[in-house]
């Protein structure tokens, strides 16, 4: 009988309660992790360079109480402040060396079956297309992150600064996306997946790991078109962290946004209660939308969790600047220190007792100095500063560049006792070597995204989408797939960085040398120092006909006709390379004879252009008077 009395109870909730139980969720969570989001605040203002702050505990009045922790700037009080800002630096060499870190995807098959091995292969090239991709055809995302290369930017940002960055793919019913029709080329509101990437201000795990809840703010008018729902504008404006930050900066109040709401959205594991998993979105007091777990999900939370020092017994990770923030302090109050002996010491006049200077001392060029003599008024040398001080600043700079792994040789500097530039690289790359743990944590996190990601192309994508798949040997070839395309049994592998040197000097000289050694082809060795074609447009003109001509008897069957214009040297070598294929020797033998028919007609005119070359160079020795090759053997 309880248990039926609580189940009433359950469903008897009006909607504006089950908005505010959610809020209320959220709040608690936020209540829980103040001491973080206070630290979290602390690293945001060191990295602008506001660096001499008090911190105030504000609780707001309502039914709930709430901690409000405000930062209040002290740099315009009557003290000598001096900020020497080494974090930023440090900061900036970091993020610049995790961005160079480019992501290599690949996906095998696990078994040996052609159907695991065509999904592998489609499910590359559309990671591959998603990473270039994604957010391009949201009006709104396309304006802060554009493909996964701005977004792991932005996630990097992110980790450096508070430890900690989230992950969120889902399916966009209303975007605009192109489409195949009937063989034509459409464009329609079919959905495409979208990511984004929040802070961790914005999304509040429940400590048990059971449901995971995000706040965001939106456009009354995008609520509408995304949840088919009226809502009234609400009485908000930036987020919490960024008004505390705004204030700091600024010092003053932001103003609100004339026509936004505030949006939860809760994501909750499968239960006894909820079979299939909750997901409930909701403003204030309006519910958006309450149903279960989107199936593409499949029974997880669709939130990524990426952390960058995660520490024994923490809670959350620290970024790199919470553990510089007390050298930072002593650094500024070095800089501080030497700045006022400078105030002290320097610009001091010596005039003898008795002196009447008549004239007052000023910047003007050519001023005339009188003074009532013989006591002459002179400026005094001020000494030097205490070594001590020096001392001390180069010793806190290179603790910072130990604890950040960051020093000369990564920050582009040459170290003073390293003169081989081998000995700098290997420098380098011990700094690099300090990121492993969180590029590990990195790559496994992304690898589980990217089967999110295809998780949704498989249940979203019904209409057949375009895929742009270029081959080596049959050249650049736009097809069609269907989520279906993607369902097989893979393996997803995502790694960051290479194998290849950083510096662009040395990456040259290492893949000049793969290629001397025969490790890497010449137009493979090309594509990696970036060059052109330098070859010329004609070959490379020829190579791309000829691979077009390779698709067209795959297709239609019928054989292509060799024109005489041809560079029929460059169309036999890369007809010659398609022969030597798998996919060549699947075919029937009808269609393979068309191939061996197709390069025997260049090799003639291989050989008729030998034979030409050969009979105008014997007209030439006969002309000046030489006897052609052969001449006078019989």
């Amino acid at each position: 009988m309880e248990e039926e009395k609580k189940e009433a109870e359950v469903k008897e909730l009006t909607e504006t309660e089950k908005c505010g139980a959610i809020a209320k969720q959220k709040d608690k969570i936020q209540q829980g992790r103040s001491a973080f989001e206070k630290q979290w605040l602390i690293n945001i203002a060191f990295l602008h360079g506001k660096q001499y702050f008090q911190i105030g505990k504000k609780p707001l009045a309502g039914l709930d109480e709430k901690i409000h922790w405000e930062l209040t700037s002290l740099e315009r009080k009557k003290k000598v402040r001096r900020i020497d800002n080494y974090i930023l630096p440090l900061y900036r060499g970091l993020l610049a060396k995790m961005i160079a870190m480019k992501s290599h995807i690949t996906v095998d098959a696990t078994t040996n079956s052609e159907r695991d091995k065509s999904a592998a292969k489609v499910s590359q090239e559309v990671l591959e297309d998603h990473w270039q991709m994604v957010n391009k055809n949201n009006p709104i995302l396309c304006q802060k992150y554009v493909s996964m290369l701005m977004i792991m930017s932005k996630l990097f940002q992110y980790l450096l600064t508070t430890g900690i960055g989230w992950l969120k793919p889902y399916f966009n019913p209303k975007t605009i996306a192109k489409h195949a029709l009937n063989e034509k080329i459409d464009e329609g509101e079919i959905g495409e997946i979208e990511t984004k990437v929040m802070t961790g201000f914005d999304v509040f795990p429940d400590p048990m790991g059971k449901y995971i809840i995000e706040q965001s703010i939106m456009d009354v008018d995008d609520i509408e078109t995304m949840y088919d729902k009226k809502v009234a504008p609400e009485d908000v404006g930036l987020s919490d962290s960024e008004e505390k930050l705004l204030n700091l900066l600024e010092g003053s109040k932001p103003e609100k946004y004339d026509n936004a709401a505030r949006v939860l959205e809760k994501a909750q594991l499968p239960s006894k209660k909820w079979p299939n998993g909750r997901y409930e979105v909701c403003t204030t007091k309006v519910m958006l939308f309450e149903g279960d777990l989107p199936a593409e999900y499949k029974g997880k939370l669709p939130y990524f969790k990426f952390d960058y020092l995660d520490l024994m017994l923490a809670s959350y990770s620290q970024g790199m600047i919470e553990q510089l923030i007390s050298l930072q302090e002593e650094l500024n109050n070095t800089v501080t220190r030497l700045a006022a002996y400078k105030k002290w010491m320097a610009g001091k006049i010596m005039v003898p007792k008795g002196s009447k200077m008549q004239t007052k001392w000023d910047d003007e060029v050519g001023q005339l100095i009188f003074y009532k003599h013989p006591q002459k008024p002179h400026y005094e040398a001020p000494p030097s500063p205490p070594s001590f001080l020096m001392e001390e600043y180069k010793r806190i700079r290179n603790s910072m560049e130990d604890v950040a792994a960051q020093h000369d040789a990564s920050m582009g500097r040459v170290p003073g006792q390293a003169k081989s530039g081998v000995a700098i690289g290997n420098l380098s790359e011990l700094d690099i070597g300090q990121l492993t743990p969180a590029l590990i944590g990195i790559e496994q996190k992304l690898a589980f995204y990217a089967e999110t990601v295809l998780n949704i192309v498989e249940a979203k994508y019904q209409e057949p989408r375009l895929l742009a798949i270029t081959g080596e040997l049959l050249g650049a070839e736009v097809k069609t797939f269907k989520g279906e395309n993607v369902n097989g049994n893979k393996r997803i592998k995502i790694s960051l960085g290479s194998s290849l040197p950083h510096t662009k000097e040395a990456r040259q000289i290492y893949i000049r040398g793969l290629v001397k050694e025969g490790y890497i082809t010449m137009e493979k060795g090309r594509e990696l120092l970036e060059f052109g074609d330098i070859e010329g447009v004609f070959h490379s003109l020829d190579e791309t006909l000829q691979k077009e001509e390779n698709q067209a008897m795959l297709k239609e069957g019928m054989a292509v006709q060799v024109d005489e214009w041809d560079d029929h040297t460059i169309h036999a070598k890369t007809i010659t390379d398609f022969m030597k294929t798998k996919q060549f020797f699947e075919l029937d033998e009808k269609m393979r004879q068309k191939f061996v028919e197709h390069r025997k007609a260049h090799l003639q005119g291989v050989a008729a252009e030998q034979e030409a070359q050969a009979t105008m160079q014997a007209r030439a020795q006969l002309s000046a008077g030489k006897p052609p090759p052969g001449a006078g053997l019989q």
